[in-house]
């Protein structure tokens, strides 16, 4: 069964908008910078922010990273109740998980795993070797790494910053393109 995706794309300069009534859904990305000279987009993504990624086969793909993982539109966290009664925040999480087939929850889950997991190298929480062991663990392919990179409105064909850390994405294996450069660049020197 084929995904069908809908990433939106965002123009550069794109603002951020966050809704009046949840202060933590944001629904577009601040491309914070994009270099012309060396290609580069660059972003910023928070912890505990909930991100409009688009949708997988038309229903809707959000994002919130967690300090350590990730929620998504279909697996959000529910909490039990004492008294056994479901509040509608519980029963819309429930309609939302069962409204995925098996194959659109496993790909959320996988473009889940690799924005979590590449937002921690960025943040000096983990290294770079991690995230490509981590893909192969979870049997995520190239082309949903590069399909997450994408959801990001990045282009994983070329350098990407990531809060303040620039990678780069070949044969779906991540690699840390600062040090690369700074490696270069002392050869040469």
């Amino acid at each position: 069964m084929k995904i069908s995706t809908n990433i939106p794309f965002h123009s550069y300069n794109t603002k951020l908008i966050t809704e009046k009534k949840n202060p933590n859904r944001q629904t577009k990305f601040e491309l914070v910078a994009f270099n012309s000279d060396k290609g580069i987009h660059s972003i910023r993504l928070d912890k505990g922010k909930t991100y409009n990624l688009g949708s997988i086969n038309g229903k809707p793909f959000d994002l919130k990273l967690l300090q350590n993982g990730f929620e998504w539109s279909g697996r959000v966290k529910l909490s039990g109740r004492p008294e056994g009664k479901v509040t509608p925040e519980q029963k819309a999480a429930a309609d939302a998980f069962a409204s995925y087939t098996p194959q659109e929850w496993t790909h959320g889950e996988h473009i889940g795993v690799v924005i979590s997991t590449i937002t921690d190298i960025a943040d000096n929480k983990l290294e770079t070797s991690y995230f490509n062991k981590r893909i192969k663990l979870f049997g995520i392919s190239q082309d949903e790494i590069e399909s997450a990179i994408r959801y990001l409105s990045l282009d994983p064909h070329s350098p990407f910053t990531i809060n303040g850390r620039t990678f780069t994405l070949k044969e779906g294996l991540l690699d840390d393109y600062d040090d690369k450069m700074l490696y270069k660049n002392k050869r040469r020197g």
